[in-house]
């Protein structure tokens, strides 16, 4: 499997740590398993890989016997934490603003989730879509630690408006997600389609009471440079990845990906041969993982297979098969049976 290399700042991880030591756990049992050490955990720019992510939370939740640890997190966090997107969102003029930067920036917190903003005629919808493959320890930490950070904020910047922000998540209702995000328990829906935050246009242009233009525009250029910066870290192999994990339609061309990374197909086969990749190899592990993520979900074989752009189920059964060693059928019963990513065990990356 290729790794997608997607990141998530080093600062929330220092978070998990310093709440696990106050119950007396050792960082180095917390580290255990993982290449993160003490001055990553420490480094306010840092940021910390997938693999390394879901060892870290697998000993975090193991250590301290807590399967949401995101929850108490989100608690701890102020906007400043967020370090410069979290500036950026304090100072800016209202709702609105502030979600345009989270849309913008969110890949200097993580790159585990992608945020889109669609309005109606009620509401500012933000849709939350977890990375495809990600291991359910690490969906749910990203998920909690996102939405527990937001019903707090909520409470400060919209005061009593808070109240009518409405948070929906899969899954059947669960005290510790009701008690975690109490200011916004109200608005809180369960057994939904995915993940989404919405936000009455009413309350969309409210004032901030800390907005500042000038600390907001040098606060959004600090996240421009921050943004740019991650970028140059990344190979070209893990961005086009990325973006066919994220794609809604069929694996995309390698022409369609090209023109969206604002480059030739030329020349982004020519980097991607510079780092020993093939196009063809990444678009199948993307379809691969894609594949798998849907038979969680229930989806029919046939359906799969349709999707993902496969001229029949036979076909998509034998690629299936040759990836993952099991048919697509008894892929889902074992997922069925043991749960998707069990918590104790190694996730598929």
């Amino acid at each position: 499997m290729t790794p997608t290399e997607a990141l998530t700042a080093s600062r929330y991880f220092a978070g998990v740590q310093q709440m696990l030591a106050e119950r007396g756990v050792p960082v180095g049992s917390l580290l255990e398993g993982t290449s993160i050490s003490e001055g990553l955990l420490g480094d306010a720019g840092g940021f910390i890989g997938l693999e390394d992510q879901d060892r870290f939370l697998a000993n975090a939740i193991r250590l301290g016997a807590n399967r949401q640890p995101g929850l108490a997190l989100g608690r701890r966090l102020n906007i400043s934490a967020h370090g410069s997107a979290g500036y950026a969102g304090l100072t800016a003029a209202n709702a609105r603003s502030a979600l345009q930067v989270a849309v913008r920036f969110f890949p200097l917190i993580s790159q585990l989730v992608q945020l889109s903003v669609t309005e109606d005629q009620e509401f500012a919808s933000v849709q939350v879509t977890p990375l495809p493959g990600l291991s359910q320890r690490c969906e749910d930490f990203m998920i909690q630690t996102l939405f527990s950070s937001i019903s707090l904020m909520a409470g400060f910047l919209l005061g009593n408006q808070a109240a009518s922000l409405r948070l929906e998540m899969p899954g059947e209702p669960d005290d510790a997600i009701l008690a975690g995000l109490a200011e916004v328990r109200d608005g809180l829906r369960f057994g939904c389609s995915g993940y989404r935050i919405r936000i009455p246009l009413a309350i969309l242009d409210t004032p901030f009471a800390l907005a500042d233009a000038a600390a907001h525009h040098q606060a959004i250029t600090r996240c421009e440079q921050e943004l740019s910066a991650l970028e140059a870290r990344r190979s070209i192999s893990a961005r086009l990845y990325q973006q066919l994990l994220l794609s809604e339609e069929a694996i995309p061309s390698l022409e369609q990906l090209a023109e969206q990374m604002q480059m030739s197909s030329r020349t982004l086969h020519r980097r991607l041969e510079a780092e020993g990749q093939r196009f063809r190899d990444l678009a199948n592990s993307a379809r691969m993982s894609k594949a798998a993520q849907l038979l969680d979900q229930g989806w029919s074989v046939t359906d799969i297979a349709y999707q993902l752009g496969y001229g029949d189920s036979a076909n998509f059964t034998r690629a299936f098969r040759r990836h993952y060693q099991v048919p697509p059928s008894r892929f889902a019963e074992r997922s069925s049976e043991e749960g998707k990513n069990p918590i104790d065990g190694t996730p598929p990356l």
